[in-house]
Parts: structure tokens; C-alpha cells; sequence
């Protein structure tokens, strides 16, 4: 069995668990937390939503296969 995703938004997550093992993964949900840093991402991670956190600084870690990263929710209202 390989984890193609993984959902860890609205867990109070302060600090990022260590991923790195799980070289499937593809989608990784960190959004809602009270992330100040991310971590080491899985090799083969294509998309990353890590917003409504306490990031300080955009990271300059991330895979090369790493195709989308949401870190800023927008809210329009008309």
C-alpha cells in the first residue's frame, strides 16, 4: 500500500512530523495549523497547502518535483 496523500490541516500542528519516508507521497494538506517552518518534504511531493499557518519565511527547501504551493488564502467578498 503506498499513501498517495495526506490531510494534517486542523491539528494545532506547531512543529512539521518528519514525512520524509514516505517517498509516495504526492499531496500533503498541512493547512490550519500553527506552523512557523516546514520541514523536509518527500522527495515525490507534487503539491503542498500549507496556509492559515505562522510561517515566517517562505521555505527555500522544497523538492523539484513540487508543481503547486498554496500558503496564502484570499477571501473576496461582494
Amino acid at each position: 500500500m503506498r499513501l498517495l496523500g495526506s490531510d494534517l490541516g486542523f491539528n494545532q500542528l506547531a512543529t512539521m512530523p518528519d514525512l520524509s519516508k514516505l517517498g509516495k507521497l504526492a499531496i500533503l494538506k498541512l493547512q490550519n495549523n500553527a506552523l512557523t517552518s516546514l520541514g523536509t518534504f518527500p522527495s515525490n511531493v507534487t503539491t503542498i497547502l500549507a496556509g492559515s499557518n505562522k510561517l515566517a519565511s517562505f521555505p527555500t527547501n522544497l523538492p523539484s518535483s513540487v508543481q503547486a504551493m498554496y500558503i496564502m488564502l484570499l477571501v473576496f467578498f461582494c
